[in-house]
């Protein structure tokens, strides 16, 4: 299975010809008019991420000389990853940055939340951006959806943090009821290992574990930091079980609409990528000592220890495979096997 960005952008601008040949414009990024966007996102206003996307709404004010202006709008003000992917699809939300494999958009597009697909971030960038696997699947699904991807972008490899003991294996979640994702595949994942896994909205979870309705979660280091859980839980455990990540998208009417300036701003979109992802990895050593100074209790495993969380892939990818199909799944586990082995 085969998705290329070249054959996507291409499709994209003959779409964005079409609806200026009949509507006898240029498009609306060159109308008198602006294009207005509305971005949303679930992360703090302090994350590496919304600094990120800030600037690319900047760089593209700019380099459409004010044609495409886009205000982003953090920590959930237009919806959950649920919520605006719902909006995405019905045009109710114009763009957002969404787990989308958390939003119930397609069971399909759990395929991001599989355990352990790669194990470093050499793995990641090879099989998440660009032209790798994941990204190629994941991008074609969202548009059959009408749902156009203009960037993918990084959330940290996962940990596991709570607030009842150190976690170095599986069978330490035994009982702890820990917030997840709302994917049915990754809860699977969680029951197997004998935790009680609850999904509820991001935005809803500091209060839960302030509250002991949850008793942990498992963002990366930098969300678990810059939402500030290390002031009501007492441990982490770099457990790296799945890469986080999501997509910079728009409903497919909305991006139609910007027309002829669609190249920047996807170029522009690409560079937020990269520079978001260079910000979060320089900043995940200081976010240790950040939790660490909060009294959190940071656990890095051994490769033995790593090994028999890692062994979940033996009843999670069988699952999924029942959901994809077998010959995208033989795909998956071929580029996977590469970015680790290679």
């Amino acid at each position: 299975m085969k998705f290329t960005r070249t054959a996507w952008i291409g499709a994209a601008a003959t779409l964005a010809l079409g609806a200026s040949a009949c509507s006898g414009d240029g498009g609306g990024g060159s109308g008198s008019e602006p294009v207005t966007m509305r971005v949303g996102h679930v992360f703090p206003a302090a994350s590496p991420i919304h600094v990120a996307a800030t600037a690319w709404a900047d760089q593209v004010k700019e380099e459409t000389d004010g044609r495409v202006e886009i205000t982003v709008f953090p920590g959930s003000q237009l919806g959950s990853d649920v919520e605006m992917g719902e909006g995405l699809q019905s045009g109710t939300v114009e763009c957002g940055m969404v787990n989308y494999a958390a939003a119930g958009i397609d069971p399909k597009l759990q395929m991001s939340f599989l355990p352990y697909i790669v194990t470093d971030y050499e793995g990641a960038d090879a099989l998440f951006y660009g032209d790798g696997f994941v990204a190629e699947h994941d991008r074609a699904l969202l548009k059959e959806r009408g749902v156009d991807v203009l960037a993918f972008y990084e959330n940290d490899f996962r940990g596991l943090s709570n607030s009842k003991h150190a976690v170095t294996s599986p069978a330490d979640l035994d009982g702890l009821k820990l917030r997840v994702p709302e994917t049915p595949i990754y809860i699977d994942m969680f029951t197997e290992w004998g935790a009680q896994p609850l999904a509820m909205a991001f935005s809803e979870l500091y209060t839960a574990l302030q509250q002991g309705t949850v008793d942990g979660q498992d963002n990366g280091l930098n969300l678990t930091t810059d939402s500030q859980f290390g002031e009501v839980q007492k441990f982490m455990t770099l457990t790296n079980h799945a890469y986080g990540t999501g997509a910079l998208a728009c409903n497919e009417d909305t991006w139609a609409k910007v027309g002829d300036d669609q190249d920047v701003v996807l170029a522009a979109a690409e560079k937020m990528s990269v520079d978001m992802r260079k910000a979060l990895r320089d900043a995940r050593p200081e976010r240790m000592k950040t939790l660490e100074s909060q009294g959190v209790e940071v656990t890095e495993l051994t490769p033995e220890q790593m090994a028999e969380f890692v062994k979940i892939k033996d009843v999670i990818w069988p699952q999924f495979e029942e959901i994809v199909g077998t010959e995208v799944m033989d795909g998956l586990r071929a580029a996977s096997a590469e970015a680790i082995g290679g």
